[in-house]
């Protein structure tokens, strides 16, 4: 059987919380959705949400941080989505 190869650099880490997505998106304007985080590493991370984001879109994340859960926000962009029963997982890249 063949194994898809891991083309991560970084190990993830568990992150299961809400996070908020923002993005312009031409026909629809400002979008803002609810997601949740699924894993993040030091370079990105996956999401599942019930926006159907697209291979290249760049979103503001807002991310849960401390005890306080102050929302970090943080530019990605999309690497790679893909549809599921109830609605869309994706990869993101944090941009520097």
């Amino acid at each position: 059987m063949e194994t898809p190869s891991n083309k991560r650099f970084n190990s993830r880490t568990p992150f299961h919380q809400p996070v908020t997505l923002e993005m312009w998106e031409q026909g629809a304007g400002h979008v803002r959705d609810m997601g949740t985080g699924i894993d993040l590493s030091s370079c990105g991370g996956g999401l599942a949400t019930k926006y159907p984001l697209k291979r290249g879109d760049v979103v503001k994340l807002l991310v849960p941080v401390g005890v306080t859960n102050v929302r970090l926000p943080v530019y990605a962009s999309v690497v790679w989505s893909k549809a599921t029963d109830d609605g869309f997982r994706a990869g993101v890249a944090f941009l520097a």
